[in-house]
């Protein structure tokens, strides 16, 4: 076998144990590789220098990921260094595996604690993506969206660099502004730009920060079909919750419901879209709706072929590949195309609204300031929010005149209990079904293997009900006092099937609604209440 397959599959074999979980093994396979490619570079067979700085740049990473940044900060200066050379020699298609590299060097700078250092290389990463952007390849945004992410992380963790990371913070914001259509793939930094909003809170502009990127996110997602929704729809929850979390911390409640109202309109509208792409077509369906489908199946194509043509992963190993103009044209088709599209939805979807196919939950950004200005004075708005640390079982509790935040006690406990009445009135289903043959000895012991109460489900239910006027009602009541007679309550996920009318105090009138967009719509409809006979 010719040395240079032997290097080649030894680079791969490198590249496949990485991806499965096991930097130790992918250094020794990518070593293997450097030996190969240094013996045919001596041997004067100089076209495998690319490689061997692919090599070099890919041990990098597989050492910073078994913590020695010292060591691969060696290997990325190496592989920094023949890409430099290539590309003063004429072969400008190495300059995003530069940036790549320089952006690694950057990481394993910060881990050293060098911060100056690893900003100079994150600068040159930067304006060498900036560059290919400008030229014609917007594959690269992604990358340069981590790389400043990555630049703004370093001094938000210093107590006197926060100016310098609100810098990077807003650049990274910048990249995808004024598109058209915003990719999924922007998705996959919306958790860490969230965090360094909630990290930077306390600074000037964050109501600013977060609108820009709640809008950013509604766009990416309003273009997520159904078939890619479990990539990207995590990610966005993360950065929603990460983003709700900075506007509770600094008491902007106006900022908490728009959050919030564009994250849950965007859930509800994307389980819309998924419904109506899988149900059955049926002979009295619309023509819009067929084009509708036909479209969603293609983006969904887009879609995979956009993420995986962006440029090599800022964060992983480098493909080895090298960049080119003809990659950025493939990708400026794609995109066009994508964009395209985005477009015939957004033309479809009014015509499917007014025939009752799609829900009506607006569009953009939830205006959250508008909702709790609606609310009557004698109301309020209580947010259930199930979103793990740190905002596990929380209830936001807005009125016109402000808000509270309050710790619900035993939340998960509360769906337990519901899943065992659930199951209670599964087996007496089954009693009922099976009839006299029933076993009743299996059933018992069915009954007891899955935790079910013995006690009927009506007793199971009353005790649940008690349990949240106790632990639920009773804090909120605290908080609102006696002037309040209608709650609007937003439960969220498995909460939506708790008692929760039933458990309210008995002067209060309570209604559910599954998005603050619903108890805007329920607003707009009610009619002002007359004045006072008195004050005519």
């Amino acid at each position: 076998m010719k040395r240079s397959t032997k290097a080649e599959r030894w680079f791969d074999e490198g590249v496949q144990h990485y991806q499965a979980g096991d930097p130790q093994k992918a250094l020794d396979a990518w070593e293997r590789a450097e030996s190969l490619y240094r013996d045919l570079i001596s041997d004067n067979q100089p076209q495998y220098r690319p490689n061997l700085a692919d090599t070099r740049m890919n041990q990098g990473v597989a050492l910073r990921a078994l913590n020695r940044p010292k060591d691969a900060r060696a290997r990325y200066e190496e592989a920094a260094a023949i890409y430099q050379d290539l590309i003063a020699a004429g072969q400008p298609q190495y300059r995003p595996d530069l940036a790549h590299t320089w952006m690694s060097q950057g990481n394993a700078l910060s881990a050293l604690n060098r911060p100056e250092d690893a900003r100079a290389r994150y600068e040159e990463a930067a304006a060498i993506y900036q560059d290919l952007i400008a030229a014609g390849q917007p594959q690269y945004r992604p990358n340069l969206v981590k790389t400043l992410v990555n630049a703004a992380t370093v001094y938000a963790d210093r107590t006197d660099g926060l100016e310098t990371a609100i810098v990077y913070l807003d650049l990274a914001l910048e990249v995808w502004e004024g598109d058209e259509a915003i990719p999924a793939v922007a998705i996959n930094d919306a958790p860490r730009l969230a965090a360094l909003i909630h990290q930077t809170r306390s600074t000037v502009g964050l109501a600013a920060r977060v609108e820009r990127l709640v809008r950013q996110i509604a766009s990416a997602l309003s273009g997520v079909t159904p078939e890619n929704l479990g990539q990207f729809y995590p990610l966005a929850e993360q950065a929603f919750a990460r983003l709700f979390g900075a506007a509770l911390d600094e008491n902007a409640w106006d900022l908490a419901l728009t959050v919030i109202g564009t994250a849950r309109a965007q859930r509800l509208a994307k389980l819309a879209q998924a419904d109506l792409l899988h149900r059955a077509a049926r002979e009295d369906d619309p023509a819009e709706l067929d084009k509708y489908r036909k479209a969603l199946r293609r983006i969904a194509e887009l879609e995979i072929l956009l993420n995986v043509g962006t440029g090599p992963g800022g964060g992983g190993t480098t493909s080895g590949r090298g960049g080119g103009e003809d990659a950025g044209k493939q990708y400026q088709t794609l995109y066009s195309e994508y964009t395209a599209k985005r477009r015939e939805l957004d033309g479809l979807e009014p015509t499917l609204r007014q025939q009752g196919l799609l829900p009506d939950l607006g569009a953009g950004l939830f205006d959250g300031a508008g909702l709790r200005n609606k609310l009557p004075p004698r109301a309020a708005l209580l947010v259930l929010v199930e979103s793990g640390e740190p905002l596990a079982n929380l209830v936001v509790v807005l009125t016109r005149a402000g808000g509270h935040t309050v710790l619900m006690e035993g939340g998960s406990a509360w769906t337990v209990r519901l899943e065992g009445i659930t199951e209670t009135l599964k087996g007496r289903g089954r009693m009922l079904r099976d009839g006299p043959g029933l076993d009743t000895r299996t059933a018992s012991a069915e009954a007891n293997a899955s935790g079910t109460p013995q006690a009927s489900a009506d007793a199971q239910a009353k005790a649940l009900t008690e349990t949240l006027a106790e632990q639920f009602w009773r804090p909120v009541q605290s908080v609102l006092g006696d002037e309040i007679e209608t709650v609007w309550l937003l439960p969220t996920g498995d909460l939506h099937g708790l008692p929760w009318q039933a458990s309210a105090p008995p002067d209060w009138r309570c209604r559910l609604a599954p998005a603050p967009w619903f108890v805007r719509q329920a607003l707009d409809r009610t009619p002002a209440a007359a004045p006072p006979r008195w004050a005519r």
